[in-house]
């Protein structure tokens, strides 16, 4: 059975998702307005956490991947592992920019 791993910012995103749905039925109501701002706040955190956490990542596969050219460069396992890691650092590599380009 697989766990669900929490994800940061999610709840914050639902918070804001309710607090502009109700600035939509009444645009002065202040109460959502700082809902919405600390979610906001929330958001921009999570975003910054998640930021850490794949160049984090990107730099430890980037270090395996080097030793592996080092080391194994014409060993099978070193190609195989080589093949499998690669792709996960392109997407690694696509989602940082991504998320780069939202802050």
């Amino acid at each position: 059975m697989k766990t669900a791993i929490p994800i940061p910012g999610r709840h914050a995103l639902r918070q804001l998702e309710q607090a502009l749905h109700a600035l939509t039925v009444d645009q002065s109501a202040e109460a959502p307005l700082a809902q919405a701002q600390q979610a906001r706040r929330q958001l921009e955190q999570a975003l910054i956490d998640h930021l850490v956490v794949l160049r984090e990542a990107e730099q430890a596969l980037s270090c395996v991947l080097t030793l592996l050219l080092r080391h194994d460069e014409d060993g099978f396992a070193g190609k195989q592992l080589r093949v499998l890691l690669e792709p996960f650092q392109q997407q690694m590599e696509v989602a940082l920019h991504g998320l780069e380009g939202l802050r």
